[in-house]
């Protein structure tokens, strides 16, 4: 078979791919041909951007619920450093600009706090969920919200023409 030239179905017959000929297009009104050429070549289902909208949205609100968890165990633990590490970043100083700040950040401090905060986590409390990633949950409402990301994939895979449907964090 050639390229481009069609497909070769016994030795000197050819028969056209319909994406090749485009003779059934002449027929139809010319406002619809460009909706029909994209739907053609993008060969997606309506189904899948809203199931991937669905999918990450779930996802990145289970990785909030997450965040609070330790976020909360770390102003337990190290009030001080997480003060000053919610007020670097409330104020663009993360960046490294410390000029505005009263105390600068000890970022030696603060990522001893923040190993210390998930240790913690990891030791009084049970693993609620683990996705498909390996990221382990902790909190019910990450647990949950991370589960219905994952049960989404089956239904992504089969509406999403692509291998590529991301993973789920």
């Amino acid at each position: 078979m050639g390229a481009g030239f069609g497909m070769v179905d016994r030795p000197g017959i050819r028969r056209r791919h319909a994406a090749v000929s485009l003779v059934w297009a002449r027929r139809l009104p010319l406002g619809l041909l460009p909706f029909l050429l994209v739907a053609q070549g993008l060969g997606a289902t309506p189904a899948c951007p809203v199931l991937r909208e669905q999918r990450d949205q779930l996802a990145t609100q289970a990785m909030r619920a997450e965040i609070a968890l330790v976020q909360t165990i770390r102003r337990r633990l190290c009030p001080r450093e997480e003060a000053l590490a919610e007020q670097a970043h409330a104020s663009g100083t993360a960046t490294g600009d410390t000029s505005t700040q009263a105390a600068p950040l000890d970022y030696g401090a603060y990522i001893r706090c923040r190993q210390q905060a998930e240790g913690l986590l990891g030791r009084t409390h049970p693993v609620l969920y683990t996705n498909r990633q390996q990221f382990v949950f902790y909190s019910a409402e990450g647990a949950r919200l991370a589960r219905a990301a994952d049960g989404l994939l089956p239904q992504l895979n089969g509406a999403c023409p692509s291998p590529q449907t991301g993973p789920s964090p």
